[in-house]
C-alpha cells in the first residue's frame, strides 16, 4: 500500500481523490519513512489576545499578519462524514474565498491527519490549507473541493500546491497555484515576493514569552 510520501506525488502528479483505503501505514518499498522526531512539548503562547496552543500556531498569526491575510483562531468545530469532531486551527474569512489552515509541526501530517483535512474540505466545499513546519519560503500543499479535469468525480477533495499571496496573486489575497511542484521555492522564483520573505522573516524572528502577550 501507499504510504504518505507516495500518496502526496501521487496528488500533485494527477489529482487523487480521497480515499482512505490508500492511507495505509504500511511503507511503500519504493519510499521508506524516516524515523519519526521526537515529540517535544509545544509551549502554549499569547498573541494579540488570543491564547494558542502552541509557539508554532502563533507564528503562523505573525506570517498571516504580515500577508495581510485575516484569521480567526478556532473559529468553529464541525462533525467530520467519518462522525469525528474536528476543530481546525484557522479559519480565513477573506483569503481564497475563504480557507481553513491546519498547522503542524514538520512531519506532522500523517494519515489521521490528512484524511480529516480532506474530509473538512468535502464537508464545507473550502480549501484546506496544510501549514506544516514554522514558516518558510515554500510551495504548501492544500485540499481544494472538486476536479477541472474533465472526466474526474466533482464532489470530492483533491490535493494541490500552491504559495500565499506570491507574486501575481500578491495583491489578490488568493493562493498561486503551482501544480506539479513542492517544496522550497528556487532563488530564481523569488523576484517579486518581497512581502512573502518580510512575512516569513517576522513569523521565524517573532519574540514570545510563556504564557505572556506576543
Amino acid at each position: 500500500m501507499l504510504n504518505r510520501v507516495d500518496i502526496v506525488k501521487a496528488f500533485l502528479d494527477r489529482g487523487l481523490l480521497i480515499n482512505p483505503s490508500l492511507l495505509d501505514d504500511e511503507p511503500s518499498v519504493a519510499s521508506p519513512q524516516p524515523a519519526p522526531a521526537p515529540k517535544i512539548a509545544p509551549i502554549p503562547t499569547v498573541y494579540k489576545g488570543y491564547s494558542f496552543r502552541s509557539r508554532l500556531e502563533a507564528r503562523w498569526a505573525v506570517f498571516l499578519d504580515v500577508l495581510g491575510i485575516k484569521w480567526v483562531y478556532e473559529d468553529d468545530g464541525f462533525t467530520l462524514p467519518d462522525g469525528k469532531w474536528y476543530l481546525p486551527d484557522f479559519w480565513l474569512p477573506t483569503f481564497n474565498g475563504g480557507m481553513f489552515l491546519e498547522v503542524k509541526p514538520e512531519g506532522g501530517f500523517g494519515k489521521e491527519e490528512l484524511l480529516k483535512c480532506g474530509l473538512l474540505c468535502e464537508l464545507t466545499h473550502k480549501d484546506v490549507w496544510l501549514g506544516e513546519g514554522v514558516p518558510e519560503l515554500r510551495v504548501y500543499c492544500f485540499f481544494t473541493f472538486g476536479c477541472a479535469g474533465s472526466g474526474c468525480p466533482k464532489d470530492v477533495a483533491y490535493l494541490s500546491a500552491g504559495i500565499p499571496s506570491y507574486d501575481a496573486a500578491e495583491g489578490e489575497n488568493r493562493m498561486y497555484v503551482e501544480p506539479g511542484f513542492y517544496g522550497e521555492i528556487p532563488k530564481d522564483m523569488l523576484y517579486g515576493a518581497d512581502l512573502l520573505i518580510d512575512a516569513v522573516g517576522a513569523a521565524r524572528g517573532a519574540k514570545f514569552e510563556h504564557g505572556r502577550r506576543g
